[in-house]
């Protein structure tokens, strides 16, 4: 049987990318379902990124990039991952309320990471000299240039002598 009386409408809440270091920008997606009896108008959407030290951020059903397409109730905008956010899943929450005065959320996690080693690519190799040289790849990340073993740094030698050197 149908449902008596009004309902609320409904949200649910996608974000990309889902993992960044700060600074990154998160398209923050919520789509809308419309509530009944009667049916929701003046929709308004919003997102609490305060978990990633971003602001209350404003989602828009406009077709304006990020989001795709005017009127398909899927409501977005972008979120920024602040300079003091933790490390770790951070949930983010859109909230959801139409001109009837009725309300819905939906919630989505962000994992904040640190942020990549400065000599994490090639281009950004550290150089290093004859002797002892401390070497750290706690902040290192796999990318598109790394050896087969995972995670890598990047150093660059200069010989100051000529012979063999041993590693």
């Amino acid at each position: 049987p149908p449902l008596a009386g009004p309902q609320p409408p409904q949200a649910a809440m996608t974000l990309s990318p889902t993992i960044g270091p700060v600074g990154t920008a998160v398209s923050v997606f919520a789509a809308v379902t419309s509530g009944s009896n009667p049916p929701s108008t003046g929709i308004t959407v919003s997102c609490d990124a305060s978990s990633i030290d971003g602001s209350t951020v404003t989602l828009l059903d406009n077709g304006i990039a990020p989001d795709v397409a005017a009127g398909d109730l899927i409501f977005s905008g972008t979120a920024i991952v602040g300079p003091s956010s933790p490390f770790g899943i951070q949930t983010l929450t859109s909230n959801v309320l139409d001109a009837q005065g009725r309300t819905a959320s939906a919630t989505a996690t962000f994992n904040v990471i640190p942020p990549p080693a400065p000599n994490d690519e090639c281009s950004g190799a550290t150089e290093i000299f004859s002797g002892s040289n401390f070497a750290d790849n706690t902040a290192a990340q796999t990318t598109t240039a790394a050896c087969t073993g995972g995670n890598d740094v990047w150093y660059f030698w200069v010989a100051d002598f000529t012979g063999n050197a041993e590693a």
